[in-house]
């Protein structure tokens, strides 16, 4: 609870006996980051200083020097703030008081163990006096983002892949890929990979494969072929859907085709006809041919089949 340190009666008997004498004097009076300047009478006590400048303070509160001393020596009045305060870490809070303390003093009063790199809402060096909320202390992680063909590595606070894009100012297109999901939670040393898709229409000439028919001939031995008629590709247009993943294609879909040359296919002729065994081919006659030295010795024309003729000594 707070009380005004006001007499109203001594201050103005004070102030009209400095009228009086003349002997007045200006105190300044330090609260916090508030400094005020007041004159009173020559005599006048600490309180009596703030009664005139109309500042209160708490029974928990320091101030220097005392209220029933006189500022005589210095003309400066210090006033410390006892402050109530709660400081949140993760799901934790803890309160605490401290006189004439800072953002870092209860920091440290709290007992957390935070990291080098987790953040506080509010600068050190302000005094809680001057805190209107809590004081939250927020972890924070090295994140690796990959995108656009650069890695940066941050410090974040736990936050959603989606919110910590938007925090990097990274956009997304309504192709581009994500990982991990946008939904997901991003942790200690999570990579965030950002693949920017796009898609287009492109249009070409292919070939069209022309095909092989085969007939059969019973007048063509078997084993034999022949082409009967060469073939000739033809052509048509296709338009794709060509898909890239970072400036690379990924795939291609074929939207439309068009031809524009039909194929004509090659034609093969396979002989059925049956061929005797031996090679193929058969003896149809054999003449004996005798050496003229009476050895009884000499050789054989043959003819074959196939029209071939072959010796054969005996």
């Amino acid at each position: 609870m707070k009380r005004l340190i006001a007499l109203t009666g001594l201050v103005l008997l004070t102030l009209v006996a400095a009228g009086c004498s003349g002997q007045k004097k200006t105190v300044t009076i330090h609260d916090g980051r508030y400094t005020t300047h007041v004159t009173v009478a020559d005599g006048a006590t600490v309180g009596e200083a703030l009664a005139a400048a109309e500042i209160t303070v708490d029974e928990k509160d320091r101030v220097s020097p005392a209220l029933d001393a006189s500022p005589s020596e210095t003309e400066e009045i210090t006033i410390e703030r006892c402050v109530s305060v709660n400081v949140v870490y993760d799901d934790s809070s803890k309160t605490v008081e401290a006189v004439g303390g800072t953002v870092a003093d209860a920091v440290k009063m709290s007992g957390f163990k935070i990291g080098e790199n987790d953040a506080v809402n509010f600068d050190g060096k302000v005094y809680l006096a001057d805190v209107p909320d809590d004081i939250v202390i927020t972890r924070q992680f090295n994140i690796t983002l990959k995108a656009d063909g650069k890695e940066t590595t941050v410090l974040s606070p736990k936050l959603t892949v989606e919110a910590f894009l938007k925090q990097q100012d990274c956009s997304l297109d309504e192709l581009d890929r994500v990982s991990p999901a946008l939904t997901e939670t991003i942790d200690q040393d999570t990579t965030v990979v950002v693949n920017r898709v796009t898609q287009k229409t492109e249009t070409k000439t292919v070939s069209i494969p022309y095909s092989t028919q085969s007939e059969y001939s019973a007048s063509m031995n078997k084993g034999k072929s022949q082409v009967k008629r060469s073939g000739v590709n033809g052509s048509k247009q296709v338009t794709y859907q060509v898909t890239y993943v970072d400036g690379v294609e990924e795939s291609r879909t074929v939207l439309t085709e068009k031809v524009l040359k039909q194929p004509v296919n090659a034609i093969v002729v396979y002989g059925t006809k049956a061929v005797a065994s031996g090679g193929g081919k058969k003896v149809v006659s054999r003449e004996r041919v005798e050496d003229c030295d009476g050895s009884g010795h000499g050789y054989y024309i043959v003819h074959y089949s196939d029209g071939s003729v072959g010796y054969i000594d005996f």
